[in-house]
């Protein structure tokens, strides 16, 4: 079920923040995950980058694309 994370995510997909560090991972996940075509891995990995900004580790703000996933908000990072 949707929790208040989710909702907070969905309001602010246009402008994410993660740590700078993370950004190679989360740029080869995000390539390996869209060669799958599995869209619940890429939403788990979407809630994971909210939640790095979400908790304050922030070095580096990357813009994210919104699209549907599965009927609700997912992402693509852009820029990697």
């Amino acid at each position: 079920a949707p929790t208040e994370a989710d909702a907070t995510w969905v309001d602010l997909y246009n402008r994410v923040m993660i740590h700078q560090p993370a950004s190679s991972y989360y740029a080869a996940e995000m390539h390996n995950e869209a060669k799958t075509d599995n869209p619940e891995e890429v939403l788990d990995l979407d809630r994971d980058v909210f939640m790095s900004a979400a908790y304050g580790i922030v070095d580096t703000v990357w813009y994210v694309q919104a699209e549907l996933v599965n009927g609700r908000g997912g992402a693509v990072v852009a820029g990697l």
